[in-house]
């Protein structure tokens, strides 16, 4: 009797570790992601400020 119980108390658990660790990956994968389009973003940012700096820069020296 004590042994059904333990197992039907033990499966909930096993489920319940099993649905944390899919969130676990999950929201891990959201947060890489992320951050990558934050990156992804800043580095589009960057690269459209250095052009203009270096238009700029070339559009000065040519005056």
């Amino acid at each position: 009797m004590f042994r059904i119980y333990a197992l039907s108390f033990l499966v909930p658990i096993k489920e319940v570790f099993k649905q944390s660790k899919c969130y676990l990956k999950a929201s891990v994968i959201y947060f890489v992601s992320e951050v990558k389009f934050k990156l992804l973003i800043t580095i589009i940012i960057k690269s459209f400020y250095w052009l203009a700096w270096v238009t700029v820069l070339s559009v000065g020296q040519s005056q």
